[in-house]
């Protein structure tokens, strides 16, 4: 029992994490606050997690911030790609229900000829790259985080993975909605400053398996943290 409550008992490394995890999670929203930069924070909040957290290298703040800045300009492209893209068909999306409702004037409600099926057709596609979108931001940003590859690169790499990891991706998927579900309804607004860094930590024992199947060996006295 004694040595639960020691200094390097379980209880002290437990804590310990969850500071860690906390103080990640604050770097991340912070950083976050331009929007047009979530990409590049959710990278360095996952590099520092995975490096400092799980495997226990080097400080959490520096490795944060080293990976900020490495992958600060390949985020923001791929954010604002995305992120515009997601916009618009949600906005679309947005139009296309009020037309359904029969606001009068929309341009949607104007081209349909066939106003029921139509509404459908459009639904499926606009949900299709929604989901399509989703599944590729679960492994872009991580693959950001370890790959030094152009973003078109990143990009396709996150594409193959999200298929053949398919059993990966869904409850990866799930349990982001699941969490920004809660948040928004159920959890106190202070649990924010954890579930960012908690759901990075959880959602790593599944991305570290899947990106270990395209790292290179590692190069003679190189630390290979991550294939550990």
């Amino acid at each position: 029992m004694g040595d639960f409550f020691s200094s390097e008992g379980p209880l002290i490394g437990f804590l310990q994490k969850i500071g860690m995890l906390i103080v990640l999670s604050v770097l991340f929203i912070l950083c976050s606050l331009p929007v047009v930069t979530i990409g590049a924070a959710a990278s360095a909040m996952y590099y520092a997690v995975a490096k400092s957290v799980r495997r226990e290298r080097g400080y959490p703040t520096k490795e944060f911030f080293k990976a900020f800045k490495r992958n600060l300009k390949n985020g923001t492209v791929l954010t604002v790609i995305f992120g515009g893209i997601a916009a618009l068909i949600l906005y679309n999306r947005e139009v296309l229900w009020q037309a359904s409702a029969g606001e009068p004037g929309t341009l949607s409600q104007i081209m349909m000829g066939s106003p029921d099926g139509g509404v459908l057709t459009l639904y499926i596609i606009y949900d299709g790259i929604l989901i399509f979108l989703a599944m590729l931001a679960v492994y872009l940003f991580p693959v950001l985080s370890r790959f030094a590859m152009k973003i078109s690169d990143i990009v396709k790499l996150s594409f193959v993975m999200s298929l053949r990891f398919f059993y990966f991706t869904i409850p990866l998927m799930a349990g982001i909605g699941i969490l920004l579900y809660l948040q928004w309804k159920v959890l106190p607004m202070p649990t924010i400053l954890l579930l960012p860094g908690g759901w990075t930590y959880i959602s790593s024992f599944l991305l570290e398996k899947a990106m270990k199947k395209y790292i290179p060996a590692p190069k003679e006295g190189e630390d290979a943290w991550y294939l550990e």
